[in-house]
């Protein structure tokens, strides 16, 4: 989840955005467009959440949690490797 949306920040071209930058940072600093909207960011606050307490806390998610986590990262990666947030910065 992180890498997708460090590499969506890069394909927006979001120069504010640097590796030490905290991915909730990250995610507020997404400007709304095409299918990035102010739901969708707080889906991904919420993912992240549920990928901390698992990595850092050892907290197994829900299979509830895990379907919304997998569903959303195949997603996003589909989207990020397909350019289609590129394209939409590309747009005049």
């Amino acid at each position: 989840l992180e890498i997708l949306l460090r590499r969506l920040a890069g394909q927006l071209r979001l120069a504010e955005v640097e590796e030490t930058t905290p991915l909730e940072s990250v995610i507020d600093r997404l400007p709304h467009c095409g299918p990035v909207n102010p739901m969708r960011k707080a889906l991904w606050k919420s993912l992240k959440s549920i990928r901390n307490d698992l990595i850092h806390n050892g907290r197994q998610p829900g299979p509830q949690e895990r379907r919304l986590l997998l569903h959303e990262v195949g997603r996003l990666e589909a989207e990020v490797n397909t350019g289609a947030f590129a394209r939409i910065v590309a747009q005049p």
